[in-house]
């Protein structure tokens, strides 16, 4: 929500075509981390991984 806030606000507008380019150009800091989305929007820079359960244990799928 803080990305969207903060890409309506530097966009000026609530035009969706201006909105999106500034949240694929604008990085922004958050509690947790500093956060945008690539020209593709996918997000960058938030750390996260994907776990799968194997034999009762959690495997991290991004190692």
């Amino acid at each position: 929500m803080q990305l969207l806030s903060n890409a309506i606000e530097k966009a000026g507008t609530d035009d969706p075509e201006s909105i999106i380019r500034v949240l694929h150009t604008e990085k922004i800091d958050t509690p947790m981390e500093n956060i945008g989305f690539d020209r593709r929007g996918d997000i960058d820079g938030a750390g996260f991984t994907i776990y799968k359960v194997v034999n009762g244990k959690f495997v991290d799928l991004w190692k």
